[in-house]
């Protein structure tokens, strides 16, 4: 109220001076209130547009950025001298799903898919969800074809691996994408139809985990050519074994062979494993590969087993990727039961650093394969991350030592050493010992004194097919062409007892 108001309403100087100063201490209350009010409401207001713009930088289905993100990245990117890649990711069968099993299931598939490329992606990484089945990986400065190339590999090695939902298992496959920049533009735009049109060209081969860049990259072409062939080989069966012979330290008797995988590509020739396993493994194959090398070995040793009253153990090689596979299981079942094998025949080759990653999940399933009577033997040992104390914990029936350990040993002490510890440890578990790569009688000596159980290397033979393997090996107790090598094996033991 004013002050013309206050003195009309005092009777005297005191009231006035009172009046005035309740007209004050109300002004100053109501300003309070309303500089609280309107800071109340400035608060809220900003914490809503904050909501607003968070929202439209961020997917709701996956909380992960969305494309303009991505292409706020690329330009600020582009600004420095640095390149760096950009990985465009399309996920092939979401809208067959979608059909098939609705909305909700699509958008929890859609969920796990984006979860599995952000942990497969690197923490500097930024990854995005472009549009509904499309995401976009942009890598640092410095970043370049090689760590895209890597981490899409690892990408579709995740995706080996099917999603549940509902108690219903989704496969997906990946077609991949990848432009270098400034290289395949100077702006986030041109960045990005690089990545389209590559992407493109990836639909129309129908290549899947693959990464598709430049059209000049001939790299790109002799892989997608690789691939093909890969996938013919599996249609066609092309994919057959060779064996190596495994023999008895104590007996010289061939007691095993262990089943390598060789392919005959009609065009290349024979194909190395190590130049397409791991392409087979990025393609999600590998287990059909497995699956053809387990088939014939089990159906050659059904066919020995009928010209031979004591038939050979047969060992196959699985990887993490079979392993980690729930198919394993099931198809080592299967191949004993079609062929009528007894399991204590069929040798199971797994990797030390596999058993390493995860021991929970490994122990579980070196159990589930015990249990069909199938033989575990950890093969390439002393290569891995496994301490030798972590084999306490697996019931493993053999320990295959590495030829790195058994080359020249007898020549180098530490070598040596390593050898005689594992021979210790694996006596205390009562696990069999082989040694791999023995290729010198000076090597074999060595290994007999220290007692080890099993030998395989060039020495006794090399891969053989199996009409080779089967005319030299088969149903013979004693083996001709290893008696001198028993004769200097024996001399060299009698030297040593003083004889």
């Amino acid at each position: 109220f004013s002050d013309q108001l206050a003195a009309f309403l005092a009777t005297n100087k005191q009231e006035l001076a009172a009046y005035q100063a309740y007209k004050g201490f109300g002004f100053v209350t109501v300003m309070s209130v309303l500089v609280a009010a309107g800071a109340y409401l400035l608060e809220h207001r900003r914490e809503q547009v904050t909501e607003i713009l968070h929202s439209i930088r961020t997917d709701a289905l996956t909380g992960l950025p969305v494309g303009a993100v991505a292409e706020e990245v690329i330009e600020r990117q582009l600004e420095r001298d640095a390149p760096f890649s950009v990985l465009l990711l399309d996920v092939r069968q979401l809208a067959r799903i979608n059909d098939a099993l609705g909305r909700s299931v699509c958008d929890t598939v859609i969920q796990r898919v984006a979860q599995r490329i952000r942990d497969n992606a690197g923490p500097a990484d930024v990854v995005a969800r472009l549009e509904g089945d499309k995401f976009i990986i942009v890598f640092p400065p410095g970043a370049g074809e090689e760590r895209a190339r890597g981490i899409g590999a690892r990408i579709c090695s995740a995706f080996s691996e099917p999603i549940t939902v509902d108690d219903t298992e989704v496969n997906l496959d990946l077609w991949l994408a990848m432009a270098i920049a400034p290289r395949d533009g100077h702006t986030a735009a041109v960045v990005l139809d690089s990545c389209e049109r590559a992407l493109q060209r990836a639909k129309t081969a129908d290549q899947v985990c693959t990464v598709f860049s430049g059209p000049g990259d001939s790299e790109t072409r002799t892989v997608l050519k690789l691939e093909a062939d890969l996938r013919r080989a599996i249609r066609e069966q092309q994919f057959g074994i060779v064996l190596q012979p495994q023999i008895d330290l104590h007996t010289f008797r061939v007691v095993g062979a262990e089943a390598l995988v060789r392919w005959h590509e009609p065009h290349r020739g024979i194909v190395s494993p190590a130049e397409f396993i791991p392409v087979a493994e990025s393609l999600g194959l590998v287990g059909d590969i497995t699956n053809q090398v387990l088939e014939k070995a089990v159906e050659q040793w059904s066919a020995w087993s009928r010209r031979d009253p004591e038939p050979i153990r047969l060992g196959i090689n699985l990887s993490g990727v079979d392993l980690n596979s729930k198919r394993i299981i099931s198809s080592v079942a299967a191949a004993l039961n079609r062929h009528r094998m007894p399991g204590h025949y069929l040798t199971l080759e797994i990797t030390e650093t596999w058993l390493a990653q995860n021991p929970e999940i490994a122990l579980s399933i070196v159990e589930r394969l015990r249990a069909l009577g199938a033989q575990i033997a950890v093969d390439d040992f002393g290569t891995g991350y496994s301490s030798l104390s972590q084999l306490t914990h697996f019931p493993v029936n053999c320990i295959k030592i590495d030829r790195s350990f058994v080359t020249a040993a007898h020549d180098v002490p530490e070598k040596v050493a390593v050898l005689d510890a594992i021979k210790r440890l694996a006596d205390a578990l009562g696990t069999k010992t082989l040694a791999e790569g023995v290729e010198t009688v000076d090597e074999l000596i060595l290994l007999n004194r220290l007692g080890f159980d099993e030998v395989q290397g060039f020495l006794f033979g090399k891969p053989l097919s199996p009409p080779e393997f089967e005319a030299r090996y088969v149903g013979k107790r004693v083996i001709q062409e290893f008696e001198p090598i028993r004769k200097q094996l024996h001399a060299s033991a009698y030297r040593q007892m003083g004889g």
